[in-house]
């Protein structure tokens, strides 16, 4: 990849004041455009419920089941939030997912990684980061 489109995407994850950027999509966009994210979102819920389950909550499965088939469904709200990390050379990302704007409010990152320069350099990332930075020049 081009060092001035490197330049370019390390600044719109940069965003305002060097203090990151993000966007809001349904969990119906993440499936379409994001196989990756999708998969671990549905992981990570599967694992929180099963968490539940044993504090004795026998209905856990079910809700369960529930929560994650209206995931599937495209209704959930999915937050992405990117920030730049200069030292380590990486666009830091997480990922958090609710029902709705105020469950997704409440909800800790469920899903953190990130993607390193080099990486960027040599065209070697999985995640769909145009599709991204479309998202986030659609805000």
């Amino acid at each position: 990849m081009k060092e001035e489109t490197i330049q370019n995407i390390i600044e719109t994850f940069r965003g305002d004041y060097n203090m990151g950027t993000g966007f809001i999509t349904t969990s119906y966009w993440v499936a379409k455009n994001d196989e990756i994210i999708f998969t671990a979102l549905i992981d990570k819920m599967w694992t929180f419920y099963d968490k539940e389950k044993y504090e004795v909550n026998f209905d856990a499965e079910e809700e369960a089941e529930k929560a994650i088939e209206e995931f599937q469904e495209g209704s959930w709200l999915v937050e992405y939030t990117f920030r730049y990390d200069e030292y380590g050379e990486c666009i830091n990302y997480y990922v958090s997912a609710g029902e709705n704007r105020q469950a997704l409010a409440n909800q800790p990152e469920r899903i953190q990684g990130y993607i390193t320069i080099e990486d960027l350099a040599e065209d070697d990332v999985d995640l769909p980061i145009n599709k991204y930075i479309k998202m986030l020049g659609d805000d």
